[in-house]
C-alpha cells in the first residue's frame, strides 16, 4: 500500500509541475482561457512567478514563440484540450459498483435492523425470565418498548418500498410474531409443553403468512416457499437461545449470536428480491464486492456493540465478578465477534 501511495504522490507532483510550466510560458492571457478545466489539471494563474517565467525564456531549445502548449500538442496522443475528466471518460465506461447504491445501501439497511431485532428480542427475553415472567415490571416495559421501536423502524422500510398500508400490514405480522416467542418463552419457563406447542404452531403460522406476504408486494421475486424455508432457521435459532436462557445455560450467549447471524442471510434474500422488484428504487446489486463489505461490516460493528452490551450487564448482575461463568461465558461470545473483525481486517491487509 505505500507502493502505490507513493506512486500516486510522484504522480501528482509531476502533473502539478508540468501544469505550473505551463501556465508559466502562456502567460496571463492562455491561462485565463477554458475557465471549466478541473481542479486536477489546472493550477491558479498566480503560481506563474515572474521568475519561472524569466527562467523559461532562457532554455536554449525554446524559442520566445514557442509555449509550453505547443510543446504539449507535439505529445503522442494528447492535446492541449485534454483534462482528467477526459481522460476519466476514456476509461471503461462501466460503472463500478459503490457501497452507497441503492442496492448495497438496502442490504446495509436490513442487514442492521434484522440482526437487532434477535439482539433486542434477546435481551427482551432475559430481561423478563429475570423478572420471573413479570411482563409488567419496569425493566421489562423498556426493553419491549425499545424492541418495538426496531419493529417500527422494519415496518417503515417496508412501506417505503411498498406503500404505507403494506407498512402497516407487516408491522402486524411483526409484532403478532413477537408475541408468540413471548409465549413461547413463558411456556418453557412454566414447564407448559402444551403451550409452548401451541406456540410453535402459531410461528408456523406467521410464516406462511409472511411468506405470502412479501410473495405478493415483489411480485413474486421472493417466492413465499423460499422465504418460509429461511424463517424457519430465524425460528429454530431463536427457540435454541431461548431454551438456553430459561435453563440458565451459559451457551445461551453463543445460541444468541448465532440466531443473529441466521438474520444476515434473510436480509441478503429480502435484499435480493426487493431490489429486483423495484430496480429503480434500488440500483446497483446487493451482491457485488462493495455492497458484501458493506453488509459484513455493519453486521460485525452493530454485534460488537450488542455483545459488549450484554457482557457488561452479565459482570454488573455478578457483582463485577469477572470469573463468574455467565461472566466468562459471554466474554467469549464477545472475543468470538473479536476475532471475526480481525480476520475481516487481515484478509484485506
Amino acid at each position: 500500500m505505500r507502493h502505490l501511495s507513493d506512486r500516486r504522490i510522484r504522480r501528482s507532483t509531476a502533473m502539478l509541475a508540468v501544469a505550473a510550466l505551463t501556465l508559466a510560458a502562456c502567460g496571463d492571457d492562455d491561462a485565463s482561457q477554458d475557465s471549466t478545466s478541473t481542479p486536477e489539471t489546472t493550477v491558479a494563474a498566480e503560481d506563474a512567478t515572474p521568475e519561472t517565467t524569466e527562467s523559461m525564456d532562457d532554455m536554449d531549445d525554446m524559442s520566445t514563440d514557442t509555449t509550453m502548449a505547443d510543446d504539449m500538442d507535439d505529445m503522442d496522443d494528447m492535446s492541449t484540450d485534454t483534462t482528467m475528466a477526459d481522460d476519466m471518460d476514456d476509461m471503461d465506461d462501466t460503472a463500478m459498483p459503490t457501497t452507497d447504491d441503492g442496492a448495497s445501501t438496502l442490504r446495509a439497511g436490513l442487514t442492521s435492523l434484522l440482526q437487532e431485532h434477535v439482539y433486542l428480542a434477546g435481551i427482551t427475553i432475559e430481561t423478563a425470565v429475570d423478572a420471573g415472567g413479570d411482563l409488567e415490571t419496569p425493566a421489562v416495559q423498556a426493553a419491549v418498548a425499545t424492541l418495538d421501536a426496531n419493529s417500527v423502524a422494519l415496518s417503515e422500510a417496508v412501506g417505503s418500498v411498498a406503500g404505507p398500508e403494506n407498512g402497516e400490514a407487516f408491522l402486524g405480522l411483526w409484532r403478532e410474531h413477537i408475541g408468540f416467542f413471548v409465549d413461547y418463552t413463558l411456556a418453557r419457563a412454566t414447564g407448559d409443553d402444551a403451550a409452548a406447542e401451541q406456540a410453535r404452531a402459531d410461528l408456523d403460522g406467521y410464516k406462511q403468512a409472511a411468506g405470502a406476504f412479501f410473495e405478493e408486494i415483489t411480485a413474486g421475486e421472493i417466492p413465499a416457499d423460499a422465504l418460509v424455508e429461511n424463517l424457519n432457521g430465524h425460528t429454530e435459532t431463536l427457540f435454541a437461545a431461548i431454551d438456553a436462557v430459561v435453563a440458565g445455560d451459559a451457551t445461551a450467549f453463543d445460541d444468541l449470536r448465532m440466531a443473529a447471524q441466521h438474520m444476515f442471510a434473510s436480509a441478503l434474500a429480502l435484499s435480493t428480491g426487493i431490489s429486483a422488484a423495484a430496480p429503480e428504487m434500488f440500483p446497483g446489486d446487493v451482491t457485488s464486492a462493495p455492497a458484501e463489505t458493506r453488509a459484513v461490516l455493519t453486521n460485525l460493528l452493530q454485534e460488537h456493540v450488542y455483545l459488549a452490551g450484554i457482557a457488561l450487564e452479565q459482570a454488573v448482575e455478578a457483582g463485577g465478578d469477572l470469573e463468574a461463568p455467565a461472566v466468562q461465558a459471554a466474554v467469549a461470545t464477545l472475543d468470538a465477534n473479536s476475532v471475526a473483525l480481525s480476520e475481516v481486517v487481515g484478509s484485506v491487509a
